[in-house]
């Protein structure tokens, strides 16, 4: 019986740093992937920020439905407007100028995609009822109101 105590004693001693550090790394795991959407959503901001007259619009501005990618999402059960969070961050009211006089028929889309009710019950994307044309001209109401 001592021995049995013994082997239990030695095989979680010894067992107990890789669980410890395997927990770890989903932590840091979970850290890593929310800094990767931080940085996407960033690249696609500053795609829209560095933008020059007679470009092509970024490609992501061709999916109306990117609020319901739930990769986005800060979690499962806490929907965002990625379309929002992307335009909050760009600064350049001109490139937004440019693409509502561009009149593209990619910005005046509405999503009609609705996200899986068994996956997500009850889940409401913030707006998601509204175009890309609208989240411009929001925000580009947004940076006059800054500069006052």
């Amino acid at each position: 019986m001592k021995i049995l105590i013994k082997h239990t004693f030695f095989i979680t001693m010894l067992l107990f740093p890789f669980i410890y550090c395997n927990a770890q790394k989903d932590i840091s795991l979970g850290l890593d992937r929310r800094l990767e959407k931080e940085k996407l959503i960033n690249s696609f901001a500053d795609s829209l920020n560095n933008s020059k007259k007679g470009k092509a619009l970024p490609i992501f501005l061709s999916d109306e439905c990117i609020d319901c990618k739930a990769s986005f999402w800060p979690g499962l059960h806490t929907p965002i407007s990625v379309r929002k969070k992307i335009l909050s961050k760009v600064n350049n009211s001109n490139t937004l100028l440019i693409l509502i006089k561009s009149n593209n028929v990619f910005l005046k889309k509405i999503c009609t995609k609705k996200p899986n009710k068994n996956e997500y019950p009850n889940i409401k994307i913030p707006d998601i009822h509204k175009t890309y044309y609208e989240l411009i001209l929001e925000r580009i109401k947004e940076i006059k109101n800054m500069k006052k």
